[in-house]
């Protein structure tokens, strides 16, 4: 999985502005059953699934953008497998992605 939010890869934090431009991929060694990426806003504590695709195959690419509210937001992808493994549902997660946001 590769996961990028306003030029921030997985761990890292970036400064910048809305709306931001959110790009994934994520090649999976079975069906994907679905795939979301999930914005918290910290100041809040709420969070929000920014967009989401379901029984998309093995493999996911999808770029769109987001217009986050507050000052200080984080995203995360996760994902859920279609074939269970030894009985148990696979998912995936990445790392986070903070954005600290200016005023426009």
């Amino acid at each position: 999985m590769d996961f990028e939010v306003g030029g921030a890869k997985m761990g890292q934090s970036v400064m910048t502005r809305t709306p931001v431009e959110l790009k994934l991929t994520i090649a999976a060694p079975s069906e994907i059953e679905k795939a979301e990426v999930v914005r918290l806003d910290v100041r809040s504590g709420v969070y929000n699934i920014a967009s989401h695709w379901n029984a998309t195959g093995r493999v996911l690419e999808a770029n769109f953008t987001d217009e986050p509210q507050g000052k200080l937001v984080m995203y995360y992808l996760r994902v859920q497998l279609r074939e269970p493994v030894r009985g148990r549902v696979v998912r995936g997660w990445s790392s986070p992605i903070w954005l600290v946001l200016e005023e426009k």
